[in-house]
């Protein structure tokens, strides 16, 4: 029996690629803790399915840049101690961490000189988001830090994990000698996030139910929420009981409810805060459209993927990882920013139902060749290599 430490800056089980990694370990007979964040009326340690979660007693702040180095700072410090203790009582096989921020890897340091093996799980390229989120350019001091700092975290870990192959391209030839790195993509657990019903089967051509439009995850100005908001005034005059939800929460989620009201379409729009994964599945199969308005290119985000595994058709800004991933015709794209391209591709979608069919038809095929139990195996794989001649012994159990 192996056992596995998974360290996350956030909440436990909320986010759903943490909870679906660690029960993906539990199922092979591993022993799983995790370490995260304590979210109000978390308790600071207890087991959740099989894992064991412990709860470092602070919470997330976004509130700018000296917050966020703070609490970057705070947490590492006492992931460190509490990954430490618990390396010397339980000897972790693996611990995998997942960023941002990438140092973070570092609080690992005591474990892996007793021996255990460290996964970096990358799920940002941390220096081109802060590139892109401050508008500095890529040879400010802050960002070639950060690109030092992340090509070693590469070089301390034994194995890396790239969320898609885009990240893999750009951060592997920064970190100046070969490694061993697999690409899992974000996809979602399909015990959660699996078709309900097609709802676009109806949408526009039944006019007894209204025709919902849904984004979901963080709410930060980076997602580009705020566009959607700002194209629902035009698609309020040209498509009757036209509903909007917004699923999630965030620092920006207080300017999006300020937009909504100073536009007008508070009454269309709604802000369910965040919400269990089952609720969330539920909410999207209820919904016609999935809308990814990211800003920032260099993003593969689990929503799309989401969206996709309901088989609701999705509308996404054009950014450059996502359009390596999709077609058009597996998605429908509008350029970034734009509230009145989106209402466009939002009102053409509304009056071509069977079009909506085709297209979720188009993006399954596409799924089906990614889709979590594919992916799985390739996560497995990673821990198969690091556990050399006992790899062989870690497979799922039914």
């Amino acid at each position: 029996m192996k056992r596995v430490c998974i360290v996350r800056r956030g909440y436990y089980p909320i986010f759903p690629h943490v909870r679906r990694d660690a029960e993906t370990l539990r199922n092979t007979g591993s022993e799983v803790d995790v370490i995260c964040m304590r979210g109000p009326g978390q308790k600071t340690r207890e087991s959740i399915d099989g894992v064991e979660v412990y709860r470092i007693p602070m919470g997330r702040t976004r509130k700018g840049p000296i917050f966020y180095i703070f609490e970057y700072g705070l947490f590492f410090v006492l992931t460190f101690a509490w990954l430490t203790a618990l390396s010397l009582r339980h000897r972790y096989d693996a611990i995998e961490v997942d960023t941002m921020p990438d140092f973070l890897v570092f609080a690992a340091l005591v474990p892996k000189l007793m021996g255990s093996k460290i996964v970096l799980y990358l799920f940002e390229c941390m220096p081109e988001l802060f590139e892109d989120t401050y508008k500095i350019p890529p040879t400010h001091p802050m960002v070639r830090m950060l690109r030092f700092v992340e090509s070693r975290a590469s070089r301390f870990a034994n194995h890396v994990i790239y969320c898609g192959p885009g990240y893999r391209a750009i951060q592997e030839p920064r970190v100046g000698k070969p490694i061993k790195g697999t690409v899992v993509l974000n996809v979602p657990d399909e015990a959660v996030f699996y078709p309900r019903s097609l709802a676009s089967q109806n949408g526009g051509s039944d006019k007894n139910r209204p025709f919902r439009v849904i984004t979901h995850g963080s709410l930060l100005e980076k997602y580009g929420i705020q566009t959607l908001v700002r194209a629902v005034p035009t698609l309020r005059e040209r498509i009757p009981d036209l509903e909007v939800f917004v699923a999630g929460d965030g620092e920006y989620r207080q300017a999006l409810e300020d937009e909504a009201a100073r536009l007008g379409v508070q009454d269309i729009v709604t802000f369910t805060g965040s919400l269990p994964a089952e609720n969330l599945a539920d909410l999207i199969s209820e919904c016609d459209i999935g809308v990814v308005a990211i800003q920032h290119p260099y993003m593969l985000p689990s929503k799309l993927f989401e969206y996709m595994a309901m088989q609701v058709p999705v509308i996404s800004s054009s950014i450059e990882f996502i359009r390596d991933f999709c077609n058009d015709g597996e998605v429908l794209f509008f350029t970034p920013d734009d509230e009145a391209e989106l209402a466009r591709q939002i009102f053409w979608m509304y009056e071509n139902a069977s079009e909506r069919l085709n297209q979720v038809g188009r993006a399954n095929s596409l799924y089906q060749r990614c889709r979590w139990p594919i992916m799985r195996e390739n996560y497995l794989d990673v821990y198969r290599g690091l556990f050399e001649k006992n790899g062989r012994d870690l497979k799922l159990i039914d």
